[in-house]
């Protein structure tokens, strides 16, 4: 699913990292854009563990120090099945297939990189962008 993220990061100028405190604190990824707005991820296999996950998303956040880094723009919980939502605490959780580029890539890497990206971008309906 990492892999997926950063493709779809890609195509939206933007940067994936793995972050982690000494405290033990950690995110599966962080989505970093060009303007300095982030978005901290965690990657469940399930929907079983979206709970878990969402409390693992909010304890991480309140380690960092936003004075520096800014709230984050979202809270995104990955799984491999499901359907996306939000949940009351403001945590996102949607699955692989609900994931897909803000906007297209320049037509040649698109062509040659993203052609199967698209492809299931287009074929999903919960695509905003197909």
């Amino acid at each position: 699913m990492i892999r997926d993220l950063r493709v779809y990061a890609a195509a939206n100028h933007a940067q994936v990292f793995h972050w982690r405190t000494s405290d033990g604190e950690e995110f599966d990824a962080v989505v970093e854009r060009r303007d300095g707005t982030w978005t901290p991820v965690e990657v469940k296999l399930g929907t079983a563990r979206v709970d878990q996950a969402a409390g693992s998303l909010t304890k991480s956040c309140e380690a960092i120090d936003v004075g520096e880094r800014g709230e984050p723009v979202a809270k995104l919980v990955i799984t491999s099945t499901g359907y996306s939502y939000q949940r009351p605490d403001g945590v996102s959780a949607a699955p692989t297939t609900a994931l897909c580029p803000l906007r297209p890539p320049p037509v040649q890497h698109a062509r040659r990189c993203l052609r199967q990206v698209w492809m299931r971008c287009r074929l999903n309906p919960q695509c905003s962008r197909a």
